[in-house]
């Protein structure tokens, strides 16, 4: 994984949770991580989904690689927003919207790829309609 990237955070805290002997290995960059995934000095790499997704897709050297079918992990995202009530309100409706909305695809391959796809419904059920919104 991607030494001090959120994969590194995330399966730090699992292994340790897990109590399990795996042994983790911090890497510079994603090309070192492909390297060393071929060469067998690791047995899987772990990262953002839409970074390893994109890898073994055009990466031939991956080709015999199997990449899970879905995310194990989200991004969690955030906006700053000024303490302005209504400006809250249509800010998150308007995200709301679109987040629940069919425009989500297009938005998603055209920014993360067809791996994104993956992530639409993740997204979409943790998005509260507008009209339940604060």
């Amino acid at each position: 994984m991607l030494r001090g990237g959120t994969a590194a955070n995330w399966l730090e805290t699992v292994l340790t949770r897990a109590e399990v002997d795996v042994t983790m290995v911090p890497v510079a960059n994603y090309a070192e991580a492909a390297r060393r995934l071929v060469e067998g000095d690791v047995g899987a790499w772990v990262g953002e989904w839409a970074v390893l997704s994109q890898r073994v897709n055009s990466d031939t050297r991956l080709a015999d690689m199997t990449l899970i079918p879905r995310p194990i992990v989200g991004e969690p995202l955030a906006i700053a927003v000024r303490a302005d009530p209504a400006l809250r309100r249509s800010v998150q409706a308007a995200l709301s919207a679109i987040l629940r909305g069919p425009e989500l695809d297009v938005i998603a391959v055209r920014w993360f790829g067809q791996a994104a796809r993956a992530q639409m419904a993740l997204i979409q059920s943790v998005t509260p309609p507008a009209h339940l919104l604060p």
